[in-house]
């Protein structure tokens, strides 16, 4: 990723100067192009200026969804997680909170909408809210997104188990260890054995 970064501020430098001229024309691929630059700022530990990017990616897509929000209110979710992830390495968890709960309440509209497409995202989301609460130290509010992100995700690996385990074991690790940290074993040691057993 280092080597990337230069190239991916001066696009940066390029699309903002050409979306301030004509955003309908320029402004998705501003976006684009900000997510990226913010993932490589990330990765060189410009963990302040990555927010930054993260954040002006989300008012971006927001801008566009105003105008045209079928096709990019997914957009707009995916700028929120990555600003949750963003905001979460930089310790700001309170923030990280608010903008993973903003995600999710997209998320569950489009999977609403269309299930085979976006549960998988909503689920991922959910896992990640999740320890996010954790993290804060609410862990009786982080068990319930748990265990929601698991049954999606344990419905889906039933349809696809090749494309899915993975995924659900993911789950079921937080899952078990949330209620290993609340102080219920008889809860815990199920899913961290289903767990071991898909990995």
């Amino acid at each position: 990723f280092p080597e990337s970064l230069p190239p991916s501020e001066e696009a940066a430098a390029i699309y903002r100067t050409l979306a301030a001229a004509d955003p309908d024309r320029h402004s998705p691929a501003l976006g684009a192009v900000l997510g990226n630059l913010s993932l490589r700022l990330a990765s060189v530990s410009r963990t302040e200026e990555a927010v930054q990017v993260a954040q002006e990616t989300v008012a971006t897509f927001r801008a566009l969804a105003v105008a045209n929000p079928d096709r990019y209110r997914r957009d707009v979710a995916q700028a929120l997680g990555n600003l949750n992830s963003r905001l979460s390495e930089s310790g700001r968890l309170i923030d990280a909170l608010s903008v993973g709960e903003d995600a999710i309440a997209i998320y569950r509209e489009l999977a609403a909408a269309n299930p085979d497409r976006y549960r998988r995202d909503l689920a991922q989301f959910l896992n990640n809210l999740g320890i996010t609460l954790a993290q804060l130290g609410r862990l009786t509010d982080a068990l319930p997104i748990a265990e929601e992100s698991v049954a999606i995700r344990r419905e889906l690996a039933a349809g696809n188990p090749q494309r899915h385990q993975a995924d659900l074991a993911q789950s079921l690790t937080n899952f078990g260890q949330f209620n290993h940290e609340l102080g219920r074993p008889q809860d815990a040691l199920p899913a961290i054995e289903e767990a071991v057993g898909i990995y």
